[in-house]
């Protein structure tokens, strides 16, 4: 990495794997971007002074109109994004919260940023259509304390 030809920030993230109940089966919260269009779970910039809780439920609300509450730290995870016409690479570490929902109806427009939001079936098939493997690893995490007995 040249140091003298990029500069280098690092940005913090939260963001939820948010879960519901529904007829006996385990469904998660999942967006469609529009810019990116990719297949990811709600998270974003942690604002100043934001707990990182805080952010999670913030960027939550904003992605897809769910109100859901952290119930667990599940990790985090850093990635790298270079921005070659600008020389910066932003390194951004995500914080990760398994969230439960207050209300499950989803009312979200689509708009700029997210094309649509989805309660999505808690299986392999929904682990394989997220566009990341960040995303799936956490989700995996999300799975293993779910199938330990975390209550709904």
């Amino acid at each position: 990495m040249n140091v003298k030809k990029f500069k280098i920030f690092h940005e913090i993230s939260a963001g939820g794997v948010v879960i519901n109940k529904e007829r006996g089966v385990v469904k998660i919260l999942i967006i469609h971007r529009n810019q990116m269009n990719d297949w990811t779970l709600p998270k974003g910039h942690q604002e100043k002074k934001e707990s990182l809780q805080e952010a999670a439920i913030r960027e939550v609300k904003e992605e897809t109109s769910i109100l859901a509450l952290p119930q667990k730290y599940l990790g985090k995870f850093t990635y790298k994004v270079t921005d070659k016409k600008r020389n910066i690479i932003y390194f951004r570490t995500v914080h990760w919260f398994l969230m439960t929902c207050q209300d499950k109806k989803l009312k979200k427009e689509q708009d700029k940023e997210i094309l649509q939001v989805f309660w999505k079936p808690f299986s392999q098939k929904t682990l394989q259509s997220l566009t990341y493997q960040n995303d799936r690893n956490v989700l995996k995490k999300a799975r293993k304390i779910i199938v330990k007995g975390f209550k709904l």
